[in-house]
């Protein structure tokens, strides 16, 4: 009887966050965005983003890396038995409202009005582009619907990989082949995270791990690198000469992975104090963030004034112009980053009224 009323009634406090991996959510949104003003910044001198040496080592690991992370993420809702549909539920809508809503305002705000007789053509039109809105968000909610699948019938890693496999031999284009381009990330940071036990044992060798990977990934992208391996723009091929861009590709993206993930919590704790906070703070909150920076920078003038003043300026060094170019994209992320705390914006955007769990926490965070 003591023992009961000593027991405290109230709920206990949810766990602590790793920081760390809000770190490494901040960076690679970070990528992100140095990424995006790259692409803007050389198509302003009338460069192919495709050749420049920054952009191709960005991009060789970046998106795998941030598509792994979510995948680890997720594992803990989809695999546990209790409430796995609703989990799996709340986390597919919370890809595809912003999706919709996305498109609708693209559409309304900044497209042309639509002729009356014309009215069908143009929701065709508008479905098409949603297919292509928020890419990244199609994947992750292809990603939840092949788990939830696999686990609800016991069979994860069978199925996992099965309709994974169904899933990248659908025909490349379009909406299919942004999808294809970082899907199997997901899948492996998933399965990665629900094997994680197993794979304890080999932590105090990640450092090293990631060394080499890293070492993997300047070897391959120097010396075997292409245009072609871009398979978001080419597509996914499997069969005659091309299949050995696919495999390089997402070799190198898993090389990357493992590079970034093995080489971040060596470096997240050497890293300033305030630039650790920052980057957790950033991350914690990382999803909204990435679709508002994604629909202030795409979905307004931005994108179209940036490539104008680039392209314009001529005269100006070209560290200038990258400067200006990132400016204009950290606006965008920071614009993000506030309005995601907005329940007003929650509520249209993200069909939630509250903002990010996170966000309350992330000013505690202290590098390690």
């Amino acid at each position: 009887m003591t023992a009961l009323a000593s027991t405290p009634l109230e709920p206990s406090p949810p766990p602590a966050r790793d920081v760390a991996l809000d770190g490494a959510k901040g960076a690679l949104i970070f990528l992100v965005v140095l990424g995006h003003t790259l692409q803007f910044a050389v198509m302003g001198r009338h460069g192919d983003p495709l050749d420049d040496a920054l952009f191709t080592a960005i991009y060789s690991f970046h998106m795998p890396a941030f598509m792994a992370l979510a995948g680890w993420l997720a594992q803990p809702g989809l695999s546990r038995r209790d409430g796995r549909w609703r989990v799996a539920a709340r986390r597919c809508l919370s890809y595809l409202i912003p999706i919709l809503t996305a498109t609708l305002l693209t559409e309304l705000l900044w497209s042309s009005p639509w002729p009356a007789h014309e009215w069908l053509r143009s929701l065709s039109d508008m479905g098409r582009r949603g297919l292509v809105t928020l890419w990244f968000c199609w994947a992750m909610a292809y990603g939840t619907v092949i788990l939830f699948i696999a686990e609800s019938l016991r069979l994860r890693l069978l199925l996992a990989a099965g309709l994974l496999g169904a899933f990248m031999l659908l025909p490349a284009h379009g909406h299919w082949q942004l999808c294809q381009s970082v899907l199997p990330f997901y899948v492996l940071g998933y399965l990665a995270s629900a094997y994680r036990g197993a794979l304890q044992g080999s932590r105090r060798w990640l450092p090293y791990l990631g060394l080499a990977a890293g070492v993997g990934v300047v070897v391959a992208v120097l010396g075997f690198w292409s245009r072609e391996a871009y398979v978001y723009t080419t597509g996914v091929k499997w069969t005659g000469p091309d299949a050995r861009w696919t495999l390089l590709r997402f070799g190198v993206g898993a090389l990357g992975c493992l590079a970034f993930f093995g080489l971040w919590p060596w470096l997240f704790s050497r890293i300033p104090a305030r630039l650790a906070q920052g980057l957790a703070g950033w991350g914690a909150s990382s999803m909204r963030t990435y679709v508002l920076q994604t629909l202030l920078f795409n979905g307004t003038t931005w994108a179209g004034l940036t490539l104008l003043m680039l392209g314009q300026a001529a005269a100006l060094k070209w560290a200038v112009a990258l400067a200006l170019a990132f400016g204009i994209q950290v606006l965008c992320t920071l614009a993000g980053q506030g309005l995601a705390q907005s329940p007003l914006v929650a509520g249209l955007l993200f069909g939630t009224l509250k903002g990010p769990k996170a966000g309350t926490r992330s000013a505690s965070v202290q590098a390690h």
